[in-house]
């Protein structure tokens, strides 16, 4: 309703249009699947325009309930999230930064094995755009496990790391010296560099 037309968005703004949304969103409401879809949408074009509507959108725990849908969601709802995740990395660094401290990282990891080719697709992507974030980088490197690094090694988007190794950028350096050695080397390094 609001796609396009800069007044009615701001009414909708105005009037509490965010928080309701949120609302339909929050998983202990008894909202159909559908209704959380069309919230999710009605969220993209009404707030990631502007960064004062993404701050009051924020302020109502939308990222909760996001992750709760990447976490727990039927497929199309966590399709669905996943993207308005990706985009939402699109908005701006802190948004990632945001993303990052509220724990999206290791979900996404983990979507990396999930049944839907989307699923893994717009987890690799996000994970991929947080990345590019330092604290995110650091985050990620402090968290992986063994079979965390085997699920971003094995996704394809280790290439996306390991150019931003190239760029010279010292944490991707390190992320990437750490997801593709293995164990062994690593004990046979410490031995020979007393």
């Amino acid at each position: 309703m609001a796609f396009g037309d800069e007044a009615i968005r701001r009414m909708i703004v105005r009037e509490g249009g965010i928080r309701e949304l949120v609302r339909v969103l929050d998983p202990k409401s008894a909202f159909p699947t559908k209704a959380r879809e069309m919230a999710l949408r009605a969220i993209v074009n009404l707030c990631f325009s502007s960064m004062s509507d993404l701050n009051v959108l924020m302020c109502h725990g939308f990222m909760d309930h996001l992750l709760y849908f990447i976490r727990r969601g039927e497929v199309l709802v966590q399709e669905l999230a996943l993207k308005v995740a990706f985009q939402l990395c699109g908005i701006s660094e802190e948004a990632k930064k945001a993303m990052g401290d509220a724990g999206f990282m290791p979900e996404l990891v983990k979507l990396l094995d999930a049944k839907s080719f989307e699923a893994r697709k717009m987890a690799a992507e996000t994970l991929s755009s947080m990345v590019l974030v330092p604290r995110n980088r650091k985050t990620l490197r402090a968290e992986s496990k063994p079979c965390a690094r085997k699920k971003i090694v094995h996704s394809g988007y280790l290439k996306n790391i390991e150019k931003l190794a190239e760029a010279e950028v010292s944490d991707a350096k390190k992320l990437v010296r750490k997801l593709s050695s293995n164990r062994f080397r690593n004990m046979l390094s410490g031995i020979w560099h007393f």
